[in-house]
Parts: C-alpha cells; sequence; structure tokens
C-alpha cells in the first residue's frame, strides 16, 4: 500500500509539471527557485529550447545532439535553440520506453553542426547518497510557481536524498520550477541526470543517465545517426588541425576557455 501511495504521489507531481508546463502558464510564468544567476558566456552547453511555443531546458552533449526531457518533445517534433550567435534547429526522439514507464529522457539531432561547440560530458558514474550536485535551468523563481520568464540560466546546489525508479531525488538546495524541465544534473560539470519534475518546492526528480535504460537509448541514438555522445561514445576531444600550432591552440580554447602566455606565442607562429 505504502508503495502505490509514493506511485501516485510521484505520478501527481509528474501531472502538475505538465499540465503547468511554460506552454501552458502565463507569460509572467516562465528560472531556478532559489538559484543564482550564471555569468552570461560561462555555461553554453545549457540552452533554452523551443517547441511550439513552450520552452524547456537542454544540454548540448556533442556537437549535433542535444540532450532533454521526454515530456518536453515528442517524436518527430522540431526544437529550436540558440548557441553563441546562431540558431539551430533539432529533430527529437523520446526514450522508446516513454511514456509507458516514466524514462523522461529525449535526444534531438541538429540538422547541422553546431558552429564552435563546447559540449558537455555525460558522467555514467553513478550517484550515491548524500551527494552534492547542481541544478541548472531556465524556469520560474518562486515556489508553487511565477516569477522569471527573462531568459537567464541560473543553477544551484542540492543534495541526493534518494532514489526512485528511474530518478534520482534531491532535496536541501535549489528547486525545479516550471521551464526547468530538460536541463541538467551536473557533477563536477559533467551531466549525471536530466531535470524530470518536482514539487515545485524543494523536492525534484532528475532522470538518471547512468542507468542501462539511458545507456541502450543514447548509444543507439548514435549509432542510428551516426553521431557521438560525449562521454557515452566518444571522449570528444577536440579535432587535431594540420597545424601543431593551431592543434595546441584549439586545446587550450577547448579546455580552459582562457587566453594565456602561450597561447599568443602559437598565434604568432602561424603568422596571425
Amino acid at each position: 500500500m505504502r508503495g502505490k501511495i509514493m506511485e501516485n504521489l510521484v505520478t501527481a507531481l509528474k501531472l502538475t509539471l505538465l499540465i503547468m508546463s511554460p506552454s501552458l502558464a502565463s507569460a509572467s510564468e516562465q528560472t531556478l527557485i532559489r538559484g543564482n544567476p550564471v555569468p552570461n558566456g560561462t555555461r553554453p552547453e545549457v540552452v533554452y529550447i523551443s517547441m511550439n511555443g513552450s520552452r524547456c531546458t537542454a544540454t548540448v552533449v556533442s556537437d549535433r545532439v542535444i540532450v532533454t526531457a521526454a515530456h518536453c518533445v515528442g517524436n518527430g517534433e522540431r526544437a529550436t535553440f540558440a548557441y553563441g550567435q546562431n540558431q539551430y534547429t533539432s529533430t527529437c526522439a523520446r526514450s522508446p520506453i516513454y511514456p509507458r514507464q516514466d524514462h523522461d529522457l529525449a535526444l534531438c539531432l541538429t540538422e547541422k553542426k553546431i558552429d564552435g561547440v563546447k559540449p558537455a560530458m555525460v558522467d555514467l558514474n553513478p550517484l550515491v547518497l548524500g551527494e552534492k550536485v547542481e541544478i541548472l535551468g531556465y524556469g520560474c523563481v518562486r515556489p508553487g510557481g511565477g516569477g522569471g520568464n527573462d531568459g537567464i540560466l541560473r543553477n544551484g546546489e542540492a543534495t541526493v536524498s534518494g532514489f526512485s525508479n528511474y530518478d534520482v531525488v534531491t532535496r536541501q538546495g535549489v528547486a525545479l520550477c516550471f521551464g526547468d524541465s530538460g536541463g541538467p544534473m551536473m557533477r563536477a560539470k559533467k551531466i549525471v541526470a536530466v531535470n524530470s519534475k518536482g514539487n515545485i518546492s524543494d523536492t525534484n526528480y532528475n532522470l538518471q543517465l547512468s542507468l542501462p535504460e539511458s545507456v541502450n537509448f543514447m548509444k543507439a541514438f548514435a549509432e542510428r545517426n551516426s553521431v557521438e555522445i560525449c562521454g557515452v561514445t566518444s571522449d570528444c576531444a577536440p579535432a587535431k588541425p594540420t597545424n601543431p600550432c593551431v592543434e595546441e591552440k584549439s586545446v587550450v580554447e577547448f579546455f580552459t576557455g582562457k587566453k594565456t602566455g602561450a597561447e599568443k606565442e602559437m598565434i604568432t607562429c602561424q603568422g596571425a
């Protein structure tokens, strides 16, 4: 009986998030409860996607793939987003067991490579109780809904308090709100789970990426579309240019995003 009650509660939380999703909420109800604004350009891998007027959060995990929540998109639906100065259109696919089972995971394939991409790595190591994680999203900011609608990415810390079906449960920190769905839960800036649902106050349910169902879906998607997913099918190291000066410079930029004295020397050696 207790298990049935918990199942009904999780279902109710999921339905609440769906019914009050950004596509159906008022314009004033569009970023993470108790979150802090992320400085512009510091987390380009986290993007704000649009699907037929509704909005969710997603994460770039290779030069042609983003990951989000299945309840944000439909099979074959298009999701658009901005990365840098460019706009991209992608076609999405849900986990093959969703919605029959609450495996709330989707992957979307962009029509062209993402220019200047700095993807997030997927971390397939399991989460543990008591672990601190980072959650990011573009959703509303007030418990119960409301606030935000400013296009600002916010982040904050939460604590792993348990596990439920395919989800990791987090409390004691930031909470998901409408629009945060599909965003990343991260450990050391690697994505370990996808924002799924919550009570819009203090409890979150995030779909775990380390589970066999998640890994199998990601690998099948990558093989079917002849693409890579960082941390799953590839380590996504920067491509090696033929010019060794350019090669070293690209590695510095990819991993640090900073200009160094060594980089200035490399620019000089290629005559730039």
